[in-house]
């Protein structure tokens, strides 16, 4: 199961968010004025909506919301929300502050609605003061029903096994360690998960769960295309998605750092696959501390 349909929120007072940035290695200064680092962003953003649209993705663009508020990162919205084939939206609890003022439940059934997606239902994932960010704490395998997180401040894990409880998914839970030593904080910039393979900084996952893993993808009958920490914490190899395009066609969704980040033999194995559409999103990317598939928040149409 693989989108065909995006949404996307246009980065219109995008900035470094110093409230993510205390767990967010990723994150980087640049030395640009506040109003070329916004000019930027929106000129990758509306560049990457135009590339994504030509090979034949629906793209949903969600627009600033009146009420005068900074959300700098609401460009990554697929982690306070998700949808899944029934037509059900799920909102998931976010770590900051100033990330939670990105919830827009109604803009988002307006322009689902706009789009001819019914939304049947919205449920909220909660367990106490517990934290679960969406696609970006999960990595979901629809075909096999595997939810693959990263155990962080963003994904607990006893949220975790309660959603996917919830959703009749295993959970494949696991703790990482970056080249600083730090736990990262998404799931989806260490692997993603394609249709037949899934690319994964094994390298980052703490000994005693690396083996589990890696029988995990083995089992699931996936080629298992391993990115060394460089590939990961320097070039976002592990932050990609599969899309499907409205005929069918196979999309690789990504920055230009991150294919430039692949080996030749990398490479040739996704051309052999699929079209890649990379994207120079150098501005997001870098202040964000997120790459592509941070920007893409999967809609699954119930009538697909």
């Amino acid at each position: 199961m693989f989108a065909n349909k995006v949404m996307m929120v246009r980065p219109v007072d995008f900035a470094f968010n110093s409230e993510t940035g205390e767990d967010n290695e990723f994150q980087q200064h640049m030395d640009l004025s506040a109003q070329q680092i916004r000019e930027g962003a929106l000129t990758e953003f509306s560049n990457a909506v135009e590339q994504l649209k030509s090979l034949d993705i629906e793209v949903m663009v969600l627009e600033k919301a009146d009420k005068p508020q900074q959300t700098p990162d609401a460009v990554f919205p697929n982690n306070w929300f998700a949808t899944d084939v029934k037509g059900n939206i799920y909102l998931f609890p976010m770590k900051t502050q100033n990330r939670r003022r990105e919830v827009r439940v109604d803009a988002v059934k307006a322009l689902l609605q706009q789009q001819g997606v019914s939304a049947v239902d919205v449920i909220c994932v909660e367990n106490a003061e517990q934290i679960l960010e969406g696609t970006g704490a999960i990595v979901f395998d629809h075909a096999k029903k595997l939810a693959y997180a990263a155990l962080s401040e963003r994904c607990h894990e006893s949220l975790l096994n309660q959603f996917c409880q919830q959703i009749g998914y295993q959970p494949v839970s696991y703790c990482t360690c970056s080249s600083s030593g730090h736990p990262i904080y998404h799931t989806n910039v260490v692997m993603s998960v394609g249709q037949d393979f899934v690319v994964a900084c094994v390298a980052s996952i703490v000994q005693s769960d690396r083996q589990r893993f890696v029988d995990t993808v083995q089992n699931s009958g996936k080629t298992l295309v391993e990115i060394s920490l460089d590939q990961m914490e320097q070039h976002y190899c592990g932050n990609i998605l599969e899309l499907h395009s409205r005929s069918g066609q196979r999309i690789l969704a990504l920055s230009q750092r991150a294919w430039a980040g692949f080996t030749e033999q990398q490479q040739a194995f996704f051309e052999s696959r699929m079209t890649i559409c990379a994207n120079d999103i150098t501005t997001i990317e870098t202040i964000g501390g997120g790459s592509m598939r941070c920007m893409l928040a999967e809609v699954f149409n119930p009538a697909a």
